[in-house]
């Protein structure tokens, strides 16, 4: 039967969504929700067949493709991408989340701990995307259960805090931010280098990083500023600026802050191919 209405997303014009009845256009949006959730290509006429839905037809939308497209705009890869309206992406995303939100609350009250702990994710999003920071940062700071799923809420929910950090505030909230929170989040490859490279890019615009960590170790102690450190010296590397890295480096030394083999491998491996060879050879 659902088939039948809509065969494929593929089939379905999409600049007609809105005028189909109401069965329809639940039928095309959960279609168009299936093949978004295999090709991210599609947001954008993914969220237009969402709006396009009368509230009688949002409350038959089960709550699970509620949080399935919760996960497709919070996973939107190029909203902190480095282009120069970076703001004004994170602002409109802001409000597609707030709008997911929104129709949550409108449902029973969350019937878990998980279930609370991914409203309040999505309630810190929105909240770093629209520039909210000090609500987002209170919020993220709830505490959250274990499980499998928490992983891609608290590793999403610590990226937007801390790219709303680079773009709306200063290099000091961001980086101190960071090295509050970095250990709770690197926890698959592919999310490990994307933080990297926004991590890598965001110091390109720290005018004296040594200075910036000299004074967070004078602020926030060794423990802190050992965590940044490291955390500055792997951008550095991540982003070929081996005299940064370097610099970096020789300020652990002077503060007696030791580096892992992997750590130390990263920056021998930014020297040489920097053809830095005798600076990578000292670190031997």
């Amino acid at each position: 039967m659902f088939r039948r209405t809509v065969a494929s997303s593929a089939s379905v014009p999409k600049r007609l969504l809105s005028a189909y009845d109401s069965d329809s256009r639940v039928a095309a949006f959960r279609l168009l929700l299936e093949d978004t959730a295999d090709d991210a290509s599609d947001i954008n006429e993914l969220w237009k067949s969402f709006m396009a839905m009368g509230q009688a037809e949002l409350a038959s939308i089960p709550i699970e493709d509620l949080y399935k497209l919760a996960r497709i705009i919070v996973a939107e890869n190029d909203v902190w991408e480095g282009d120069d309206d970076s703001k004004h992406k994170a602002l409109l995303l802001g409000k597609h989340v707030e709008e997911i939100l929104s129709e949550l609350r409108r449902r029973s009250p969350p019937q878990s701990e998980v279930e609370n702990s991914h409203c309040s994710s999505l309630a810190a999003i929105a909240k770093a995307l629209r520039g909210n920071i000090d609500d987002a940062v209170e919020t993220f700071s709830l505490p959250r259960p274990t499980t499998r799923s928490r992983d891609f809420w608290t590793y999403h929910t610590f990226l937007h805090i801390f790219m709303s950090l680079c773009t709306f505030a200063s290099p000091s909230q961001a980086l101190s931010f960071y090295a509050d929170h970095e250990y709770s989040v690197f926890y698959g490859a592919s999310g490990g280098r994307r933080i990297m490279r926004l991590l890598a890019r965001f110091l390109r615009t720290v005018r004296d990083p040594i200075q910036l960590l000299a004074s967070q170790h004078a602020r926030r102690g060794f423990e802190t500023s050992s965590k940044l450190g490291r955390a500055m010296l792997l951008g550095f590397c991540h982003g070929k600026l081996p005299n940064d890295a370097l610099a970096v480096f020789a300020w652990l030394n002077d503060n007696r802050i030791g580096l892992t083999h992997s750590q130390r491998h990263a920056l021998i491996h930014c020297l040489v191919d920097a053809e830095m060879f005798e600076k990578a050879n000292d670190l031997f």
